[in-house]
C-alpha cells in the first residue's frame, strides 16, 4: 500500500515535514509537487489538490492500494483578499449589513462544490472500490460582528451548548459502492477514523476498538465541549460529573500515552 500526504503548502508548514512521517505517511507532497495549479485568491484551488489526487490514482501500479490524506487550501481565511481575478459570486441577504468576508468564504465554498463535484463524478466510473472521506477542521474567521447577528448576542455572552456550535463542521463518507446511508451523524473528529474503518469492513486496532466503545458513552468530544449518550451537554470545567467519566478518565489517560509514543 503506498501512503501519502498531498498539501499544496510549504512542506515546513506546521512542521509537516517532521510531523507527517512519524504518523506513517510514506510520501509527503508539497507545493513544489503541484504544476500548473489554478488559483483562487492566490492559494492552490480545490480542484488542482482534486486533480493531483486523480493523477497519482492512475499511476499507481494495477492492484496497488492508495491511501491519499489531501489538505486543501482553497478557503483557507483569511477573508481580506480584493485581487482582480476574484470576484464574490455569493452574497448575504437579509441581514443588517454587508459582510464581505462571509461573501467570500461562501463564494470558495462554492468552488468548492463544484471541484467536489467532478471528484465523485470521476470515482463513480472506476472499477476499483473507492471511499471519499471529506471534513473540515475549523471553521472560517468570517468575523466576529457577523457571529453575534446570527447569535443576536455578544460572543462573550454565548455559552455551552450554543457556544459548541461555532466548532461543529460538517464531514461525509462516500462511496463508489453500495454501504448502509445515514444522515445527521453526531460525531467528533477523534472518531473519524473509527467509523472509515467500520463502513469500510476493515478490522480495527485495539486503540480503535476503545475508541468505538468510549462513543457509545461519549458520542462527541471536542475543546469546546462534550455530549454523553443521553444528549447532555458538559464542558471540561463539569464533566467529571457524567455518569460514565471512568470512561474519559482512560481516555485521557491513553491520549497521553499515544502523544508520547509519538514523540519517540
Amino acid at each position: 500500500m503506498s501512503v501519502l500526504q498531498c498539501i499544496p503548502r510549504k512542506a515546513t508548514n506546521f512542521n509537516r515535514n517532521q510531523v507527517y512521517p512519524r504518523l506513517g505517511f510514506s510520501q509527503f507532497l508539497t507545493e513544489d509537487d503541484f504544476t500548473d495549479v489554478v488559483k483562487i485568491r492566490e492559494l492552490c484551488s480545490d480542484q488542482s489538490v482534486y486533480d493531483k489526487m486523480i493523477d497519482l490514482y492512475e499511476n499507481k501500479q494495477e492492484g496497488q492500494k492508495l491511501f491519499l490524506y489531501g489538505v486543501t487550501m482553497q478557503n483557507h481565511g483569511g477573508y481580506t483578499y480584493e485581487g482582480e481575478d476574484f470576484t464574490p459570486l455569493v452574497q448575504t441577504v437579509g441581514l443588517n449589513k454587508t459582510y464581505d468576508k462571509v461573501n467570500q468564504y461562501l463564494t470558495c465554498m462554492r468552488y468548492t462544490d463544484e471541484a467536489l463535484e467532478n471528484l465523485i463524478g470521476y470515482f463513480s466510473d472506476v472499477d476499483e472500490h473507492v471511499m471519499i472521506v471529506m471534513f473540515g477542521d475549523h471553521h472560517g474567521d468570517v468575523g466576529s460582528d457577523f457571529y453575534e447577528e446570527l447569535y443576536g448576542k455578544k460572543l462573550i455572552d454565548v455559552e455551552g451548548e450554543q457556544y459548541e456550535t461555532r466548532y461543529e463542521t460538517p464531514f461525509f463518507i462516500w462511496t463508489n459502492y453500495e454501504i448502509e446511508e445515514k444522515a445527521d451523524e453526531k460525531i467528533s473528529l477523534n472518531y473519524l477514523s473509527t467509523l472509515a474503518m467500520q463502513t469500510a469492513n476493515i478490522p480495527l486496532t485495539e486503540y480503535q476498538s476503545f475508541l468505538a466503545e468510549l462513543q457509545s458513552h461519549y458520542p462527541v468530544i471536542s475543546a469546546a465541549g462534550i455530549y454523553d449518550a443521553e444528549g447532555n451537554f458538559y464542558t471540561w470545567n463539569n464533566v467529571e460529573e457524567s455518569a460514565d467519566y471512568s470512561y474519559m478518565k482512560e481516555y485521557q489517560i491513553l491520549e497521553y500515552y499515544m502523544l508520547e509514543n509519538y514523540k519517540k
